[in-house]
């Protein structure tokens, strides 16, 4: 299962920001984003492509570029991405053969395998209005 915009860095930006925003717009899935109260960083390995989410209880706010030294890091290729968010790839595995990286706090880390449920339904969703389902 492959990332539908491997082949063009600038459309994956902004499809996978696009994604991002409309989760945070999501009370289900931005409930998770929210417990976490602190930096999360996600970075596209791949296509070099990176967001910071700034969670607190109140809202969860995104930006563009990877931190320097994100409090709890995430670091996968856009197809294990896809592949995570499609519903298809079970996270613990993906973590024990090396397909995804972390940095900083484990403990948000299985917060946010705890509830990507709610964002695999927000990104198949997302995929399906852009006709990519």
């Amino acid at each position: 299962m492959s990332f539908p915009f491997k082949n063009d860095r600038d459309q994956a930006k902004d499809f996978l920001y696009g994604y991002i925003l409309t989760a945070l717009a999501d009370p289900e899935a931005s409930a998770g984003w929210r417990q976490l109260n602190g930096e999360i960083g996600i970075k596209v390995t791949d296509l070099d492509i990176g967001f910071t989410l700034q969670c607190s209880p109140d809202k969860v706010e995104a930006s563009h570029g990877y931190p320097e030294k994100p409090e709890t890091g995430l670091l996968l290729s856009s197809d294990t991405f896809h592949k995570l968010f499609t519903g298809k790839g079970n996270p613990m595995i993906e973590f024990a053969m090396g397909r995804i990286k972390t940095a900083g706090d484990m403990g948000a880390v299985l917060k946010i395998v705890g509830f990507l449920p709610q964002n695999v339904k927000v990104y198949q969703q997302y995929l399906s209005d852009k006709g990519l389902a």
